[in-house]
């Protein structure tokens, strides 16, 4: 088998990056000499590959806020994003935010690695948040979510009794044409599927778990404001009442489930709801 085969079907290096360790820096080596990926393997022959070093952008602004890490091995860190903080800055690259924090640690750690984030939470959103270690392994991450291999789930507060012990919403989802922000259910938009469950219901409010299998914008919020369920405290598609009772969506990402690049191993975390909930 050739070098080129051995990394593309076995390590899953994709044709870009190997492009990249080519090109870019990087290099491969055949029991310690520079060899070409046109190169047969044998038995026992000993294959080093050297990614090129990665470039720290200007867009992210690092924050030494500490983290509150769940997990972390030598393939991804999984942290718990506060409420009203950014995922990654959108324009102002200044601006605070989880991905600057993540970046911060890297470079106390002495890591040379920029930010690669497998998952991403809205502001209002809470919870579980994945980022990748380097480039090789977000890709592996990302082949994982193409595959539905990686599992996100959330809990929301609804502010009335919601109807259903469990259920499924199958919805396309789409930008709302007066808005660069808002979503909406749309026969135009992209395919999205919600899965929920009821744990808990006092009359007056009820707590969901959900669980979705597509990643579209604002999916969940969308997805139960048109089941006539909106979020409790979401101003953008509940009403302002409750977003001044709340001060915050009442929506946590509270578990995520993956599988180990390398061995295939499962993992699972988890995230206790904050006090907001209660």
């Amino acid at each position: 088998m050739s070098i080129r085969d051995y990394v593309r079907d076995h390590l899953l290096i994709s044709r870009k990056l190997l492009a990249e360790i080519k090109f870019q820096g990087g290099s491969i080596r055949l029991n310690g000499e520079p060899r070409n990926v046109d190169v047969s393997l044998h038995s026992k022959d000993y294959l080093d590959i050297l990614f090129p070093p990665e470039k720290i952008g200007s867009g992210i602004v690092t924050d030494k806020t500490a983290l509150d890490i769940v997990f972390e091995d030598d393939w991804c860190i999984v942290v718990n994003k506060p409420a009203g903080l950014l995922s990654i800055p959108n324009e102002d690259p200044s601006e605070s935010s989880i991905a600057g924090r993540v970046l911060y640690y890297f470079l106390q750690k002495e890591y040379p690695a920029t930010i690669h984030p497998v998952t991403r939470l809205d502001r209002q959103t809470s919870g579980l948040m994945m980022f990748a270690k380097d480039r090789y392994s977000h890709s592996l991450f990302m082949k994982q979510h193409m595959h539905k291999e990686i599992q996100k789930y959330y809990t929301a507060a609804v502010s009335c009794a919601f109807p259903w012990r469990w259920g499924t919403v199958i919805a396309p989802i789409a930008r709302h044409p007066e808005s660069i922000v808002e979503r909406m259910v749309s026969d135009e938009g992209k395919f999205a599927i919600t899965r929920f469950e009821r744990i808990r219901q006092n009359g007056e409010r009820s707590i969901l778990q959900l669980r979705i299998e597509t990643g579209r914008t604002h999916q969940i919020r969308v997805h139960l404001a048109w089941l006539g369920f909106a979020i409790y405290g979401d101003d953008l598609y509940g009403n302002e009442e409750t977003a001044r009772k709340a001060e915050r969506t009442l929506l946590h990402a509270s578990g995520l489930a993956w599988l180990d690049p390398k061995t295939g191993h499962p993992f699972n975390c988890y995230s206790h709801v904050p006090e907001h909930f209660q």
